[in-house]
């Protein structure tokens, strides 16, 4: 999928066979739980997020299915059914904040919920397997539609769970869906700093932007799907309360758009029952993981809430072992060039280069200049019989520089 989805909304809707009784009472509580598994400083490799949606139905027994259109490519095997951890009264109690007792009857597809004793609070839908433990098509269906799938819950699951449930008593179906690793998905965008791959540790902004039924973030095949002819689709429920919940991990921090109606720590010790799912896609719970809870009644004398919408810009502290060993790698692929260059520009300041010309010889070392000779006597230019100067009285014989090339005598007569 593109990756500019963000904002794109869900939608839910019922449809009724044509001409049949369907209560006028019937309408829906929807519960999301949005699981951002990847704002965790412990997050195991290739951690994702998860979107859990839960369907309170009404006086819905008439209904040929329920529908929900979901802006992501999805398969059956990104979609998981939750109704059998309700068997667990921990669970029930966390998801609908009060203390249950279940019981299950032997091969039944449903686990009843009671708040005291013959007081029912809800029924829980198990949904039929394959030896995989994959929802039977019969009861669940997924299929695309568009760049978005739809996710059925048939009229064989709907009929099931309403046999022998007390007149006003509601069924539950609980779904999880997993949402992509990493990247912008329909609910979320994420902007990174442009020098993050040179650093050890970065802050990276994430939005996530959540809707339901908002007409103008959905595309046409699935506006004409859910209001045929510019109306509701007949026999629809209407949607009376919505509750969202984001779950954020210990290296987010909230910048802004938080304008919820709860926040509080999140409890790891009640929910790790809840996140241990068949499937296995357990999220990895950290000490410090708050909750954030928007909830949307319909307003009388209205009965149903129209659209909803949720907004949170997270901060998200990104830092882990393998961005320091990749920091460290550039830093030394830099700077090994760097120094040789260094060295090499220095080694060209070299001053004999500098002073002399091209070509040119070295010069060669200075002699100690040798002491005078002393005076020889002037024999005033007359020789011995060997053809030998003698020296005259009054004259006085100097040597100077006797060296290579230099006078061997300078005379001076006085």
């Amino acid at each position: 999928m593109p990756n500019n989805q963000c904002g794109r909304s869900i939608a839910i809707w019922g449809e009724a066979p044509q001409g049949a009784a369907v209560s006028p009472d019937k309408k829906l509580n929807v519960h999301f739980n949005y699981w951002h598994s990847r704002s965790q400083r412990s997050k195991k490799k290739g951690s994702a997020d998860f979107l859990d949606i839960g369907l309170m139905a009404y006086d819905c027994a008439g209904l040929s299915r329920l529908r929900v259109y979901v802006p992501l490519a999805l398969t059956i095997d990104d979609i998981e059914d939750l109704g059998g951890l309700f068997r667990e009264p921990v669970v029930a109690s966390i998801v609908f904040n009060e203390s249950v007792s279940t019981t299950n009857a032997h091969n039944s597809n449903y686990i009843t919920l009671q708040v005291a004793a013959n007081s029912v609070y809800a029924r829980v839908y198990v949904f039929s397997k394959d030896a995989k433990g994959t929802p039977l098509n019969s009861e669940l269906s997924v299929m695309p539609d568009g760049e978005g799938t739809l996710i059925d819950i048939c009229q064989s699951a709907i009929a099931n769970g309403y046999t022998g449930l007390a007149a006003g008593k509601p069924l539950y179906f609980r779904l999880r869906i997993r949402l992509q690793a990493k990247g912008n998905t329909a609910f979320s965008r994420t902007t990174k700093p442009a020098d993050g791959w040179l650093l050890s540790s970065f802050d990276y902004t994430e939005f996530l932007d959540f809707r339901l039924n908002e007409a103008r973030n959905l595309p046409q095949n699935a506006i004409q799907k859910m209001w045929p002819g510019g109306q509701p689709h007949p026999g629809t429920p209407s949607i009376s309360r919505v509750d969202f919940l984001v779950i954020v991990g210990d290296s987010a921090d909230v910048a802004e758009g938080v304008e919820c109606d709860k926040k509080r720590l999140l409890e790891g010790e009640l929910w790790g029952t809840y996140t241990k799912t068949p499937k296995g896609w357990q999220q990895n719970l950290s000490n410090g993981m708050v909750i954030y809870h928007w909830k949307k009644p319909a307003k009388p004398p209205a009965v149903d809430i129209g659209d909803f919408s949720a907004f949170i810009k997270l901060k998200i502290r990104r830092s882990s072992w393998s961005l320091v060993w990749r920091y460290l790698l550039v830093v030394a692929l830099i700077g090994s060039p760097g120094s040789l260059l260094v060295n090499f520009v220095w080694s060209g300041f070299n001053m004999e280069s500098w002073v002399k010309p091209a070509g040119a010889k070295a010069a060669e070392p200075l002699e100690a200049p040798q002491a005078a000779s002393p005076p020889s006597p002037d024999h005033g230019g007359r020789k011995d019989n060997n053809g030998r100067s003698l020296a005259v009285k009054g004259s006085k014989s100097l040597e100077i520089g006797k060296g290579a090339g230099a006078p061997a005598t300078l005379e001076k007569t006085q």
